[in-house]
């Protein structure tokens, strides 16, 4: 089916071949007039000429016409791809608006999340800096009960102390069975010049012992102070003697009777001694005193210093 252009086209030509018919038609008219005399071959000649220039030009413009009617085909046909492509932008563009949307949406849950998690925040503030308080008021309770109980374990240590001063550890005499401690000691005592009876022993008794290989060590209280401090000055002697009096018995040690914590205190004392090269370790009446050379004197009581 031809279109509007070619059908005007058509028309147009229709029309020249009409305006030209007739020009042809007056020219022959006036030709046939002026020169009849020709001949009809010259006649008939020019007139197909003319027809042919006329067929000419009508092919040409028919030719054209197609050219025509093949790039408005192609020029459909790329509005036709067009408009499937923005169908799919518009599509495209549909799923973007719907994903920003979405994307609002948890922008806007997030916020409110993030509002949340700092109210949370603040409140967990709120209750460290409520339990900081609180550790730093425990902390001081601990701290004064610590006191109170050092001021208290200090005080029981010296009652300790105190109910111990009459008492001396001996260490090295052999066990037997049915044995008698107090006449033991009264032998062992014997073999530093020094005389006792029953009567200067309060209570005697067989320790717990650390080492299976040693014999227990025999506590000893002495009825009186002044007896016990004279066994205990004695006992210097002890590294002179071979003959103890007493079979199996070849060593004898004389040491006071130490609460547990002097105990410790005196290991640590032997520790810092040898690390700080302290050529003197004594005891004294409970206290334990080091000495680095003649003339200085470190009580162990401030060796944590």
């Amino acid at each position: 089916m031809e279109n509007p252009e070619q059908r005007d086209w058509t028309s147009r030509i229709d029309c020249m071949e009409k305006r030209i018919t007739k020009n042809l038609e007056s020219m022959l008219q006036s030709i046939i007039e002026k020169t009849f005399q020709n001949s009809m071959a010259e006649f008939q000649k020019s007139i197909n000429d003319g027809i042919t220039k006329l067929s000419t030009r009508i092919d040409k413009l028919f030719t054209r016409s197609d050219l025509m009617a093949k790039e408005m085909k192609s020029l459909n046909d790329s509005m036709v791809n067009i408009s499937s492509e923005m169908a799919t932008l518009k599509t495209q563009n549909s799923m973007l608006d719907k994903k920003i949307e979405d994307i609002e949406q948890s922008q806007v849950f997030i916020c409110k999340e993030y509002e949340d998690q700092k109210q949370n925040m603040n409140k967990l503030e709120g209750l460290l800096k409520d339990l900081e308080t609180w550790k730093t008021s425990v902390e001081e309770d601990v701290r004064q009960l610590k006191q109170t109980s050092e001021e208290n374990t200090c005080s029981t240590d010296e009652i300790d102390l105190h109910m111990r001063r009459n008492n001396l550890e001996f260490h090295g005499i052999p066990f037997t069975k049915e044995e008698n401690t107090d006449n033991l000691i009264i032998r062992a005592v014997a073999v530093l010049g020094i005389d006792i009876t029953a009567n200067d022993i309060s209570i005697s008794h067989r320790l717990p012992s650390k080492h299976q290989s040693l014999p227990p060590p025999i506590l000893v209280r002495f009825t009186s102070l002044k007896m016990r401090n004279l066994i205990l000055k004695a006992r210097i002697k002890l590294s002179k003697i071979k003959d103890f009096g007493i079979p199996k018995m070849t060593s004898l040690f004389i040491n006071e009777n130490l609460t547990k914590n002097a105990r410790d205190l005196l290991t640590a004392a032997k520790t810092f001694k040898k690390k700080h090269d302290y050529d003197y370790l004594w005891i004294n009446n409970g206290r334990i005193f080091l000495r680095r050379a003649p003339g200085e004197e470190k009580n162990s009581s401030s060796l944590s210093k």
